[in-house]
């Protein structure tokens, strides 16, 4: 069974908007928003396989690393970790 994700509307529509119109050169502000969008989406992704592979490994080598990994990229600084 493949996985799913879920987009906001706003960067569906851009997305579809944006392929409808056939890859428009000149529109580079929506292709902005559309990669900005991706990459938020791909750092939530990567943050919420962090979380459960610190939460849910049996290695605690891999909870550690896992555990880092996320707290790398939520953006808390280190003197605030445990």
């Amino acid at each position: 069974m493949q996985k799913r994700i879920q987009l906001q509307i706003e960067l569906y529509d851009l997305m579809v908007a944006y392929i409808q119109d056939h890859y428009d050169a000149g529109d580079i502000g929506r292709y902005m928003r559309i990669m900005e969008g991706v990459e938020e989406k791909k750092d939530a992704m990567l943050r919420h396989m962090a979380y459960t592979a610190y939460k849910t490994s049996p290695d605690p080598e891999i909870k550690e690393t896992a555990r880092q990994i996320y707290l790398e990229n939520s953006g808390i600084h280190r003197d605030f970790r445990w």
